[in-house]
């Protein structure tokens, strides 16, 4: 989270919420790692690890090399190395009914010797799934902590939030109590209040401009209102004469940038959540598996952080699980009947649309957790009212896996994704598991964009001083999991603001990252502020300067601060290395 300590530009902050979609500022944090840690394609050969699954979603052993087939941009690759793996879990008897592979049934398992031990995240949006979908995940998830787990199995309990956190565990006591306090906490609105109704997924689509369709259900239903209200007299017809559409527009898209504004942020908190679950996942040796539960979330324009997501979870070996909290779920037709007192009759264009997009919102709010699960070689477990099926089927380490491997030959150092596929055949309407793909090296030229200048300075040890910025720390304390606390003032005369519509515009990231005294990376933060300053509050800051506080996640010890600010107008650096301790 990004604090700005500064008087006038905390309360700029605030009136963001307010309904004018003028705001002067507009701040987003996430979690910051350096585009360094990639797959090095030449360097050594790619593994894949597969799980191959029937229609039953039971794993499918005994299946040759010769079975598989693997595509590299649509290319067959030659299957260089290849072995088969195998792990179970503790309980005695195979889930709800299940055979499994090559073990006669009523037989116990037993893990294989030497095999590695099981690191669970349990990851559970408490910010935009409801109470209801969350206390059904929250039970499923008990009964399989209580019946399906190892003894050697350890989990840890993550949030949106950030509440009701558990560290890694065997303790299955400690386990059942944290997913007991598991409770909704809600950050965002689902859709405005009164009798013009815009639902956070129209918003979306009004505010990225994605179907024109959704603006004109809002101005039907807006038009509507005004006319009930007694706002806009009828016509001839009935209908009602709307004089002012342009006036009427500017409400519509202050009250959807505002309602999408809140759910992009709680989106970007859920990914920022997740990273910090896979930092814990990757400072633990073993079998590395993260069950996200959600009831789905809005996240179409944050393509960038999905793919820092995946980019990590690929590097670190983590495969991603996503639960569809929601179950098999259906909706009647219409408004749901707490919300009709307000709207009486719903406009005919308005209910065209609510029909419409029902199935497609359902599509978008789980295309996130869809596209986490397949790109790691995970599964989505949707439309299914089984929970309990869906944690075990998940949370559990598959019994049968596939390691492959090929060496790419030629591939062009320009750091793009290559896509992989694997193929079985005879396809027996199988479902295969296996990453979606690996990165490229990255070209041997200088920075030619803000993140990558930004990038290779965190990436250096020097000072640079195109800002007039400096860097501070304090320690909040052992019982804070994010104890550094780091400010960085800047100081905004000899900005290279840039004047338009009578705003000053400057957009400013900054960076702070701490590694170990090996150099390894530890925790890092990102905040991306966008100003369009008006003359008075201009003035205020310059006088002034601005405080930003990031805090990050670290233990006691001995750690060195790597701090970049920048400004993208000009391309402006400052960058500082500091050494800290905390005790």
């Amino acid at each position: 989270m990004l604090v700005i300590c500064c008087a006038a530009l905390a309360y700029l902050a605030t009136s963001a919420a307010q309904r004018t979609g003028k705001s002067e500022v507009r701040v987003e944090s996430h979690r910051y790692r350096p585009q360094v840690l990639r797959i090095r394609a030449e360097a050594t050969s790619v593994p894949v690890e597969v799980v191959v699954r029937d229609a039953q979603g039971r794993p499918v052993g005994a299946l040759p090399q010769s079975a598989f087939r693997l595509l590299d941009q649509g290319k067959p690759q030659r299957i260089a190395a290849f072995s088969v793996t195998g792990a179970w879990a503790s309980s005695s008897e195979p889930a709800r009914g299940e055979q499994r592979p090559g073990t006669p049934p009523g037989a116990a398992a037993v893990a294989p010797a030497g095999a590695p031990p099981r690191l669970l995240a349990l990851f559970f949006d408490d910010v935009e799934t409801s109470d209801t979908d969350l206390g059904h995940a929250r039970i499923a998830a008990q009964r399989f902590g209580r019946d399906a787990l190892a003894p050697s199995d350890q989990v840890a309990l993550f949030t949106s939030s950030g509440l009701q956190a558990l560290p890694f565990t065997r303790d299955r006591t400690r386990l059942e109590a944290a997913l007991a306090a598991l409770r909704a906490h809600p950050r965002a609105t689902n859709y405005s209040d009164g009798c013009l109704r815009i639902s956070a997924y129209q918003a979306y689509l009004i505010v990225n401009h994605l179907d024109p369709m959704a603006l004109s259900a809002a101005m039907s239903n807006k038009g509507d209102c005004d006319r009930r209200q007694g706002q806009v007299p009828d016509d001839a017809m009935g209908r009602s004469a709307m004089p002012g559409m342009d006036e009427s527009s500017e409400v519509v898209m202050a009250i959807a940038e505002n309602i999408w504004d809140e759910n992009r942020a709680a989106a970007l908190d859920t990914f920022h959540a997740l990273g910090e679950a896979m930092d814990a996942l990757a400072a633990q040796s073993g079998t590395r598996v993260l069950v996200l539960a959600a009831g789905g979330f809005l996240a179409g324009t944050i393509e960038n952080q999905q793919d820092e997501l995946i980019r990590q979870a690929l590097q670190e070996k983590i495969t991603i699980n996503s639960l569809d909290a929601k179950g098999l779920y259906t909706e009647g037709p219409g408004l749901p009947l707490t919300e009709q007192s307000d709207l009486g009759i719903v406009p005919k264009e308005m209910y065209r649309f609510l029909e419409e997009s029902k199935m497609t919102e359902g599509e978008e709010r789980e295309a996130a957790m869809a596209n986490l699960a397949l790109s790691t070689g995970g599964l989505l477990f949707h439309n299914n009212n089984d929970l309990e099926l869906g944690f075990r089927r998940l949370g559990l380490a598959p019994e049968v896996a596939y390691e492959l491997a090929f060496t790419p030959a030629g591939i062009a150092h320009d750091g793009k994704f290559h896509r992989l596929k694997v193929e079985v055949a005879p396809d027996h309407n199988y479902t295969v598991q296996a990453r979606r793909g690996y990165y490229a090296p990255p070209p041997d030229t200088p920075a030619s964009s803000l993140p990558e200048a930004m990038d290779a300075a965190m990436r250096a040890n020097g000072a640079e001083a195109g800002l007039q910025a400096a860097v501070s720390y304090r320690d909040l304390g052992a019982s804070k999991p994010e104890r550094a606390q780091i400010r960085m003032h800047l100081e905004l005369r000899g900005l290279p603001f840039a004047n338009s519509q009578g705003r000053r515009r400057e957009r400013l990231v900054f960076t702070a990252m701490l590694t170990d005294a090996h150099g390894a990376y530890v925790s890092g933060k990102q905040a991306e502020m966008d100003l369009a300053l008006q003359d008075a509050t201009f003035r205020k800051l310059e006088a002034n300067g601005l405080n930003a506080d990031l805090s990050l996640a670290a233990k006691s010890g001995s750690y060195t601060l790597r701090c970049v600010i920048a400004e993208a107008n000009a391309g402006k650096l400052f960058a500082a290395t500091v050494p800290i301790t905390l005790r």
